[in-house]
């Protein structure tokens, strides 16, 4: 499963170019803030990283786009500038970049989610006062916290099956339709292990061995205990997989299985093969909602995990406001 909060961010920031589209047209708005060097000053050192007052003020531009009020809005530009530096700083830190292309194919998505391009979509921002150079920053920002995010957290993000279950079960309707459903595998891998380099007669002995266990195998209770016994048999963890996610190949192979039997055995590079089939059950939601519910949850999490890396950040940083 993908590990992913990008389109979460990214999407987050469509509802401000429902109003931003039908400004090209539109005359006497004020244009974006121009800088002017004799009043532009360093407001926040961040880690020795300033952030002018000409920075706060065209993300403050943003923000009021999208609802904040003028006070509000100031405060929460400096806030986020000064995560975005921290950011960028881990960033460079643990070695993660964006490549132009990578931003110029997320601003075409924003863009184009209300039918603009990338240079419509400028005009329209700056029409509304805001600086689209800080807006491209914004996203900059996004795109690479969220690969530091990736990269630090893909294995420890986890999403629990009954949680899944549980909001599957909150949407799903009352109008009397047919539910779908898909059958949940409770499965083992059995690997009857052949070393590197071993000839024939080696595999064609492990084939008669695994074949002679399987004719004993009557539970996955019993069975998997005497399986770790055995000499150079390996027991797999046990694993969770839905028909909807299988080859068919593989999901008629499992249906067809009994439960607390083992697949029929085959050859592959670790060896000796054979799936315990420890449990089936069918699971109301079809495929593709259940994929929408994991990684709902899995962002979820991630944020959290999230919000915890970046006061860790903040909490360590050295942040000055010289002209306080």
């Amino acid at each position: 499963m993908v590990f992913s909060f990008r389109h979460t961010s990214l999407f987050a920031l469509t509802a401000l170019l429902t109003f931003t589209a039908p400004l090209i047209s539109d005359e006497g708005l004020g244009g974006a803030p121009t800088a002017n060097a004799q009043s532009v000053y360093t407001a926040v050192l961040v880690n020795d990283i300033p952030i002018s007052n000409y920075d706060i003020e065209t993300r403050a531009a943003l923000l009021r786009l999208q609802g904040a009020s003028g006070a509000q809005a100031r405060s929460r530009a400096e806030e986020e500038l000064i995560d975005e530096a921290l950011q960028r700083a881990e960033a460079r830190r643990v070695g993660i970049s964006v490549s132009q292309s990578e931003l110029d194919a997320a601003l075409q998505t924003i863009a184009s989610r209300s039918n603009l391009s990338v240079s419509q979509l400028g005009q329209a921002l700056s029409q509304r006062g805001v600086d689209f150079a800080s807006f491209r920053d914004s996203i900059e920002a996004q795109l690479l916290w969220d690969e530091v995010i990736r990269a630090r957290f893909r294995a420890t993000v986890q999403v629990d099956e009954q949680d899944v279950l549980a909001a599957l079960d909150s949407r799903t309707g009352d109008d009397g339709e047919t539910e779908l459903t898909t059958t949940e595998y409770t499965l083992r891998e059995v690997i009857f292990v052949v070393p590197e380099g071993s000839g024939g007669n080696v595999r064609d002995q492990r084939m008669r061995e695994a074949t002679a266990f399987r004719s004993r195998f009557e539970s996955c209770s019993a069975g998997i205990a005497s399986a770790r016994q055995l000499n150079g048999v390996v027991v797999q963890e046990e694993t969770r997989r839905f028909s909807a996610d299988l080859t068919a190949d593989l999901d008629q192979v499992l249906a067809e299985t009994p439960v607390g039997r083992l697949t029929a055995p085959e050859s592959s590079t670790e060896g000796v093969i054979m799936i315990a089939v420890c449990n089936k059950r069918d699971v109301r939601s079809d495929a593709e909602a259940r994929r929408d519910v994991e990684s709902e949850l899995r962002n979820e999490e991630g944020l959290l995990l999230s919000r915890g890396y970046l006061r860790d950040l903040r909490a360590s940083a050295t942040i000055v406001r010289p002209n306080n």
